[in-house]
């Protein structure tokens, strides 16, 4: 008899954190489950771990696959995962113990294809920019879909891209996995879980949080990359594509929010480097000068108005002084708002 949940966590390295995200799933009050260890072909002895965790609880199941990607290792746990219902965690994460009895209940309870939830980050919570309800096919048509990426009007996000805080039908995910390119390292997520949303009947916003994202520095998504902001341009190139060949096109506009961010989130990395290690060699643009100068770069600037008060003030600030080349300048806005924010933290400990 199958579980009522599928749990699958891909697994590539990340030792030393995966025994915390495994034991925060074993620990669930809501004990129906099949956990899913995909190891895909990790290197550093996490892969002899998932074995060790399978010998403590039975519901752990183990495969073992050649390096191929978080795209790979999520098909191939939905490929072997035998319950009607999945989900999924990064395994160097980790989920409070309510998680999966507050959404597995509320979606069985309410009957919808999708359930989503917020993120826990230090001592923030991020949720979905919609109001806490159930949306059926006029709210999902009329609402939701416009917005589901980029709400132009307030300028937020809508439905958070991530896939792990979220509990889908799995044929819904599946499907959108299957038509995925395995090859994409970067943004994978926005494609397949926007897709079946986009598929979905009816949707349920939680507005709670509980799942803890680890701002996990050696992770892939966390190392320093002096073509990330190029290659997130050719990943978005590809779900663009991906959107119109699966009858998604009214998402593509909305991709513009996230390629906005990833541009400020480029821009704002060279900011933090040490004055040294962005010095190039005579007659080398530095890295800060291609972004704002690309086709690419010019065409998000385009896009959004910069002098729009929904964004962040330090952040529009920033992008203003970069696009006119005062690049010592933007550097100082930076600085400034980050001593500001180490105080804001030190503040708000002491009351």
């Amino acid at each position: 008899m199958s579980a009522a949940l599928s749990v699958i966590i891909p697994v590539y390295n990340n030792k030393n954190y995966l025994r915390q995200c495994v034991e925060s799933v074993c620990n669930q009050t809501f004990s129906d489950l099949e956990i899913l260890l995909v190891d895909d072909g990790s290197t550093d002895g996490a892969e002899l771990l998932c074995d060790e965790l399978a010998c403590y609880d039975l519901r752990i199941k183990v495969l073992h696959k050649k390096n191929g990607g978080a795209i790979s290792a999520r098909k191939a746990g939905c490929a072997h995962a035998s319950s009607q219902y999945v989900t999924f965690i990064d395994n160097d994460d980790w989920i409070e113990k309510e998680m999966y009895e507050y959404l597995f209940t509320e979606l069985i309870n309410n009957q919808v294809d999708i359930i989503t939830s917020g993120f826990l980050l230090s001592n923030t919570k991020s949720l979905d920019s919609f109001q806490p309800m159930i949306y059926e096919k006029k709210a999902l048509t009329h609402y939701i879909f416009p917005n589901m990426i980029h709400n132009a009007k307030d300028h937020t996000g809508g439905i958070i891209s991530s896939v792990c805080n979220k509990i889908f039908k799995k044929e819904l995910i599946e499907d959108a996995l299957n038509r995925m390119d395995e090859s994409l390292r970067q943004w994978e997520d926005v494609a397949y879980v926007y897709l079946a949303c986009y598929r979905a009947k009816r949707i349920q916003i939680t507005g709670e949080a509980f799942y803890h994202y680890r701002e996990n520095k050696a992770s892939v998504t966390r190392k320093y990359d002096p073509n990330y902001f190029f290659a997130s341009c050719r990943s978005f190139a590809y779900i663009q594509q991906y959107f119109g060949e699966n009858g998604a096109k009214e998402l593509i506009d909305q991709l513009i929010f996230i390629r906005f961010w990833c541009m400020v989130h480029a821009l704002e990395v060279e900011l933090e480097r040490s004055i040294f290690a962005i010095l190039h060699k005579k007659g080398q643009e530095s890295i800060w000068r291609k972004i704002i100068q690309s086709d690419e770069g010019k065409e998000i600037i385009s896009q959004i108005n910069l002098k729009d008060e929904k964004i962040a003030k330090n952040i529009r600030q920033e992008m203003i002084l970069l696009v006119k080349g005062r690049y010592g300048r933007a550097r100082i806005v930076h600085d400034i708002y980050r001593i500001k924010k180490v105080y804001w933290q030190i503040r708000d400990r002491k009351r």
